[in-house]
C-alpha cells in the first residue's frame, strides 16, 4: 500500500495493551516488508486527517512488479533496510 494523500497513524498492540507504533506522511510505502516476507500486517492503520488515500496492489501484482524493474526492488529493499535500522536503534 502507498500512502497518497493525509497522514496516518501504525497502532500495535502487546497483551492486550495498545501502543502507537509510528506515525506515516504522504508518499511512505505501508506494508512493505509485511509482503516481501509474504505475511500479515502485525498492526492497525487509521487515517489521522481526514482526507486520507491509500493506492492498495494485490501481492502478486507487487511481486511481479519488483521481478520486472530492478531499480523499483533496489529502491523497496533500501527504504526497509531503513525502517529495520531505525528500529534497531529503538
Amino acid at each position: 500500500m502507498l500512502l497518497l494523500e493525509g497522514s496516518n497513524r501504525v497502532q500495535s498492540s502487546e497483551n492486550n495493551v495498545p501502543s502507537i507504533t509510528q506515525d506515516l506522511q504522504r508518499g511512505r510505502v505501508l506494508d512493505a516488508l509485511e509482503v516481501l516476507l509474504h505475511t500479515q500486517q502485525a498492526g492497525t492503520i487509521i487515517a489521522t486527517t481526514p482526507q486520507t488515500r491509500i493506492l492498495a496492489l494485490p501481492v502478486e501484482a507487487f511481486d511481479a512488479l519488483l521481478d520486472r524493474d530492478r531499480d523499483f526492488a533496489r529502491r523497496v529493499l533500501e527504504m526497509e533496510s531503513r525502517r529495520l535500522q531505525q528500529l534497531i536503534r529503538l
